[in-house]
């Protein structure tokens, strides 16, 4: 059968069919407990995709496929370095570790407090999903500028990249989260007045 194509991640070869794909800057290549064939590489294939928009979206757990490679999940997923806390009581924390000026500090434990700890505040940081994420962002959508929204997903991300990093939660729930778009608003019309106004002096 020989050595089949990379670009894709599947890896196809006489005795073994294996995935590639990169999580938290990590390079991982897993080989799969299925007969290395062309209608088992479309199922690696479609089970690649999936992983992969997992990734994207930060909704992406190693338990969750413990039957496709039950032995590499217990060797890749990390075991968290303690008891998994509450949004609230990493906040609080966190806020103190930020490197950056006093007042934008200041400005990041505001903003954590009052807009993402009233909405996620009791939920564990390994329980918080994408979508907990999105509907935040949804019911706030109306009320609150698209620039203030944007500007409140900045300490949000940092502070979950943080929880990643101290191995608190496997993954950032708020990757794939984008900016929303800013649309400039339309300018008012001319009054007749204005109108007749600016003809006067062409």
């Amino acid at each position: 059968m020989g050595r089949g194509r990379q670009g894709d991640g599947v890896v196809l070869r006489d005795h073994s069919l294996r995935i590639r794909f990169t999580y938290q800057g990590v390079r991982h290549q897993i080989g799969l407990p299925l007969t290395p064939n062309r209608a088992n590489a479309n199922r690696a294939k479609n089970l690649l995709a999936k992983i992969r928009q997992e990734i994207e979206w930060g909704t992406f757990r190693w338990e969750n496929y413990a039957d496709e490679f039950p032995s590499y999940v217990s060797v890749a997923k990390p075991e968290p370095l303690g008891p998994v806390p509450l949004f609230f009581e990493y906040a609080s924390t966190w806020a103190r570790t930020v490197a950056n000026t006093k007042s934008t500090r200041e400005l990041y434990k505001q903003t954590v407090e009052n807009f993402w700890t009233h909405e996620l505040g009791d939920k564990r940081l390994d329980e918080i999903r994408h979508d907990d994420i999105a509907t935040v962002l949804a019911e706030y959508r109306e009320d609150l500028s698209t620039k203030t929204l944007n500007n409140a997903l900045i300490p949000l991300r940092r502070l979950l990249d943080a929880a990643v990093a101290n191995r608190l939660i496997p993954s950032s729930p708020a990757v794939g989260i984008k900016n929303l778009p800013y649309q400039k608003p339309t300018p008012a019309p001319f009054e007749g007045e204005e109108v007749r106004a600016i003809l006067k002096h062409m």
